[in-house]
């Protein structure tokens, strides 16, 4: 029981307090915030003596601390250090998906599907909610295509959680996601071999390509590894890249590359 963890090694078992970021955090909700400072005196008095008195007032004089400064004025006071461009993903305004995913219940979705540039009305089957560098998306089986889908979170206009439960059906998490490229799922999954020389090679080499990815230094640039399907989505990466990247393999994709450059050469 929590804060003592168990860990086993054949025959032998292992015991430890858990500290510092291993310990799981506490949320208090304003009226036992309240609760625990007015009662510290009697709090105090009553563990005098006790082996754990100290703990207790310490556990207070944090929870004194965690009040003082989340007060409107500590924080206005604060300088603003951390920035982004990025929205953070509202997961908790998407509980209903968490927990009908939890729950096994089928939901309907008002759907904005990007690439038909239509809405569409669709019960499906939740099974994962995925966080991608390109957003958040929910991974479920659509019954009106039969086949396993990645949403958008952020295209899904109305939803509605129904009673009706359903049977989970085998899914290959690790080949689905191998699919996914930038947010874009298609097949087939290609087995992608990138050269990225001097002087974008500084820089690239510290981009997230692909969870399958392994990166390669090489005495001109780096070598990028993958396997993925979004074939378009890799075409407008390596674009992205500029003139130092070239694909190596395979060609079809470096067929894609080309005819994507000369469209945009035919602009300007």
């Amino acid at each position: 029981m929590f804060p003592i963890a168990e860990e086993h090694d054949g025959i032998d078992v292992y015991y430890q307090l858990l500290r510092g970021e291993r310990a799981p955090a506490l949320r208090f909700e304003p009226d036992e915030r309240a609760a625990l400072t007015l009662a510290e005196p009697s709090m105090l008095r009553a563990l005098e003596g006790a082996p754990f008195a100290d703990g207790v007032a310490r556990a207070l004089d944090k929870l004194r601390l965690i009040q003082r400064d989340h007060t409107w004025r500590s924080r206005e006071s604060r300088p603003a250090v951390f920035l982004s461009h990025f929205d953070k993903p509202q997961v908790p305004e998407h509980e209903p998906l968490l927990q009908a995913a939890m729950e096994r219940r089928l939901v309907r979705l008002t759907y904005f599907t990007p690439s038909a540039g239509r809405v569409r009305d669709r019960v499906v089957e939740p099974y994962h909610l995925y966080l991608d560098p390109h957003g958040l998306f929910l991974i479920a089986w659509c019954h009106t295509r039969e086949d396993f889908l990645s949403f958008a979170v952020g295209s899904i206009q109305r939803m509605c959680v129904l009673t009706t439960r359903f049977s989970p059906r085998p899914l290959d998490l690790d080949a689905f996601l191998d699919t996914i490229f930038d947010g874009q799922r298609s097949l087939p999954i290609l087995d992608v071999h990138l050269h990225i020389r001097a002087p974008t090679a500084a820089w690239a080499r510290e981009r997230f390509y692909h969870h399958s990815q392994t990166i390669e230094p090489r005495e001109d640039g780096v070598e990028v590894r993958f396997r993925s399907g979004g074939e378009d989505a890799i075409a407008a990466r390596v674009l992205s890249l500029g003139p130092d990247c070239e694909v190596l393999a395979p060609e079809r994709l470096r067929q894609a590359v080309a005819r994507a450059a000369a469209a945009i050469a035919a602009q300007y």
